[in-house]
């Protein structure tokens, strides 16, 4: 990682960055905003911290992009920091250790397989028992049972209407295709008891004439 030097008791490198900074009149937010580089980054280098920067390629990027930024060399400001490379951490090499539960499960899929593949076989002979039975002991194939086709009556509308006394299928038929419905009859409408909302318009009922003619007529003055 870069660190700083410091012969002679001269400015530090963090130090010179601060005071150009300062003397451009510029906050860290202008310079991070100019130079894109992070503010923590630039607080960093300014505080002589180079251990919080990236690896030493991009510590290095960020410095020079830095000084060039506030018009200071360089070159000088890199001479003022020396590079320490990281060693890469090394991971442990972890032995996997056998886990006596995968064996219990490969003995129990093992067994399940076995199992099957049993059942399987004990079904295909029994399906070629079928067979052999089904043979003669002659060696001829047994006669197949014939199939009686029933035949059904066709049901009509007319010839049912006719009879007096029809079986269940046949009134089932006859109430799902024969019958006729009888139509809804008028919902009623009830009769009004306001004048204006009968007043202008036709009686619905004698009952509403009825009302009109005794309460909402206006008698005519003598």
């Amino acid at each position: 990682m870069l660190t700083p030097q410091d012969p002679h008791g001269a400015p530090s490198v963090g130090a010179r960055l601060s005071a150009a900074r300062n003397a451009k009149g510029l906050s860290l937010s202008d310079a991070e905003r100019q130079t894109r580089i992070a503010r923590r980054f630039l607080q960093a280098m300014e505080a002589d911290q180079f251990d919080v920067l990236p690896a030493p390629v991009y510590a290095r990027g960020f410095l020079r992009n830095y000084a060039r930024f506030l018009g200071l060399d360089e070159k000088e400001l890199l001479a003022g920091v020396s590079l320490a490379e990281q060693r890469p951490h090394v991971l442990p090499v972890v032995t996997p250790r056998s886990n006596p539960f995968l064996w219990v499960i490969a003995g129990v899929a093992f067994g399940t397989g076995v199992l099957l593949w049993v059942l399987l076989g004990l079904g295909v002979l029994g399906s070629i028992e079928g067979l052999i039975d089904d043979i003669d002991l002659d060696g001829e194939p047994a006669a197949p049972t014939p199939i009686v086709a029933t035949q059904t009556p066709t049901l009509n509308c007319d010839e049912l209407q006719g009879r007096e006394s029809l079986t269940a299928e046949e009134q089932a038929f006859f109430s799902a295709n024969c019958a006729t419905p009888t139509p809804p009859g008028p919902t009623p409408v009830p009769d009004r008891t306001s004048c204006d909302e009968i007043r202008g318009t036709d009686y619905r009922s004698d009952a509403e004439r009825s009302f009109f003619l005794e309460n909402c007529l206006t008698p005519t003055p003598g």
